[in-house]
């Protein structure tokens, strides 16, 4: 048999994403990885308001329309969606994390807003980044 040794005790391998009241973006790790967020440069932001869903397109255009810098960190990324939530009156009580998809028809990553979980309120944001202001776009 050909065992492989697993040495990365206490990380996390599932795609989230998490946004706070003010509109901060955070990918974990994992979703980073998964969905090669590494590769691009900016997002574009979508919202459902009837099924409550966020929807991510990844791009590298920073003329598309809508598109918010993506900022890379050693362990994700995050982009400042300020005037996103403002725009749809999306109000959260505190930071959230969702489970992250992607749409297989639009290629879209998207998260569920009636399916978050609220961060603990120690230490660093759940997603897999340490918090930060969210800065306008």
């Amino acid at each position: 048999m050909r065992f492989i040794k697993h040495t990365e005790v206490g990380k996390r391998f599932l795609p989230r994403v998490s946004m706070s009241k003010d509109g901060l973006i955070s990918f974990s790790d994992a979703a980073t990885k998964r969905y090669s967020l590494d590769k691009y440069q900016f997002i574009v932001l979508y919202y459902d308001p009837q099924a409550r869903h966020v929807g991510i397109e990844p791009v590298n255009d920073e003329n598309a329309e809508g598109a918010i810098k993506l900022r890379q960190r050693d362990t994700g990324a995050y982009a400042a969606g300020k005037s996103f939530v403002g725009k749809f009156d999306i109000v959260l009580s505190a930071t959230n994390t969702f489970d992250l998809n992607k749409d297989e028809e639009t290629g879209f990553l998207y998260f569920d807003l009636n399916r978050g979980t609220p961060r603990n309120t120690g230490g660093s944001d759940t997603a897999g980044n340490d918090a930060e202001s969210a800065e306008e776009e």
